[in-house]
């Protein structure tokens, strides 16, 4: 055979698509093969578009018919192994939707299968809580807590999610009736001695890992019914730090008994006791013949002025007093019912009695940081018209309400209360602001707290001691070492 031929049937055997696959695109020898493989590449990529949108049409589909299939149904449908499909899946308690979930609250599912407590409070806001906003935000304080009238907070609540006596204070705390930094940290710490007594490990679990994340939802819940206080933020800290120090080969009776004897010691110490130093410390400072003022309602300042008055000091107490909840009411009745001489007074008439004061003594929700008192709003007025009269202004406070945060204005952090208790106003034209929604021009603002400068308090009175307000970072530091 001559060198011609063999060449032709190399060649020819190159052309041949059967005995020679196509080259790949981009090869050196490109030609029509090329071509033809760029082709099919195109094709395959159309094929794949078309399979996902036909997927995704199809889950559309699916994801619409469980939306819309009753409940009966929809509990029979398929779920998965933890007998309720995950949260991507937006449906809950055996295939009902988060759109009905809001609506049909009567799941009955187990925290023990929520798998994480990211879940369990993602199913609290959607199933545990139905709510209406009231009003329109203003502007200024959109970036806060817009308030929420809460109702149905018990209706068929599944008792294996939230235990009663946690959604009870929940209700407690949204209608108004446990107010007060003191009162609801003792009664946030009681509900949760409560649960800890009733609280049992579950298998293969540690105490001091797994009650700190059954605790997480309870707070939860209580946030949404009203934000915590100063004084629960750290009452919450100290006993997440209790639980996290149990060791784990304690045993759970023995643990749940010492954690119920420490809560009974941070109440007694931190609240009890300190009250009592306070007004020990108020009682030296009051003289015969003083004229005290007071603004709404604190239970350390009434308990300060009752002891006095039960030692025999002779002093008389104007009390100040202001819209909408009128807390001063429960002052005045308790300081008359004990013999004490009073007088009422509303807030836009303090500037007229302030000459006749010797000493302004008020309550405090918190001591932050840089020295501003946050107490009830109104407290920054009465404290700059009692310094432009050169009389000295006492604040009462308990030191485990003071803050690490710092804040100069009511700007940044406050809690906006209802505005519809702004509305009820007695007139003999009648209520004036009854149709106020319907004017898209007004809006109504119900502010809870306000911030007073350092400058305008004279002292602070403590158990440990008659401060200034700057103490208030040395404090909390000792705080954290005897902690520690």
């Amino acid at each position: 055979m001559s060198s011609k031929e063999s060449e032709e049937k190399s060649k020819g055997s190159k052309k041949d698509p059967k005995t020679q696959p196509q080259r790949q695109k981009g090869g050196k020898d490109g030609g029509g093969s090329a071509e033809g493989s760029g082709a099919s590449a195109k094709e395959a990529k159309e094929a794949k578009k078309k399979l996902k949108a036909e997927r995704r049409a199809q889950k559309k589909l699916e994801t619409g018919s469980v939306g819309s299939v009753p409940s009966k149904t929809s509990q029979t449908g398929p779920v998965g192994k933890t007998g309720q499909t995950g949260l991507t899946g937006k449906t809950v308690s055996g295939g009902v939707s988060c759109s009905e979930s809001k609506k049909d609250i009567g799941g009955s599912y187990n925290i023990e299968q929520v798998k994480s407590t990211a879940r369990a409070v993602h199913l609290l806001k959607e199933k545990s809580i139905s709510h209406s906003e009231d009003g329109r935000q203003v502007p200024l304080f959109s970036h806060l807590h817009q308030y929420e009238r809460r109702s149905d907070f018990t209706t068929s609540l599944s008792p294996n999610l939230i235990p009663p006596s946690v959604v009870r204070l929940a209700v407690l705390y949204s209608q108004g009736i446990i107010c007060g930094s003191n009162a609801r940290c003792i009664a946030m710490l009681g509900a949760f001695k409560k649960v800890i007594k009733e609280y049992t490990t579950p298998p293969q679990k540690i105490l001091s890992r797994d009650l700190e994340v059954t605790l997480k939802p309870y707070i939860s819940f209580l946030i949404s019914s009203r934000p915590l206080s100063v004084s629960m933020g750290n009452a919450i800290k100290w006993l997440k730090l209790k639980i996290t120090k149990i060791q784990p080969n304690t045993p759970e009776n023995e643990a749940k008994q010492e954690l119920c004897k420490d809560i009974d010691e941070y109440l007694q110490h931190r609240v009890s006791l300190a009250d009592e130093v306070i007004s020990a410390s108020c009682c030296k400072i009051i003289k015969d013949h003083d004229v005290i003022l007071v603004y709404a309602h604190s239970s350390i300042v009434v308990k300060s002025l009752i002891d006095a008055h039960n030692k025999g000091l002779k002093f008389r107490v104007i009390v100040v007093d202001s819209r909408p909840k009128l807390e001063g009411q429960q002052t005045l009745r308790r300081l008359v019912k004990e013999g004490i001489p009073c007088s009422y007074i509303f807030f836009n008439a303090v500037s007229y009695i302030m000459k006749e004061v010797s000493k302004v003594l008020l309550g405090a929700h918190s001591l932050l940081a840089n020295g501003y008192v946050m107490s009830r709003i109104g407290t920054a007025t009465i404290s700059l018209v009692a310094k432009s009269y050169n009389v000295p202004v006492l604040v009462c406070c308990e030191t485990y309400k003071f803050s690490e945060r710092v804040q100069a204005d009511a700007f940044v952090s406050n809690e906006l209360g209802d505005p519809n208790d702004l509305v009820p106003i007695n007139r003999r034209q009648g209520n004036l602001l009854s149709n106020w929604k319907d004017l898209p021009s007004l809006n109504l603002l119900n502010l809870t707290y306000d911030v007073t400068s350092p400058d305008l308090v004279a002292m602070v009175i403590t158990e440990e001691g008659n401060l200034p307000c700057t103490s208030v970072p040395v404090i909390l530091r000792l705080s954290q070492m005897n902690i520690t």
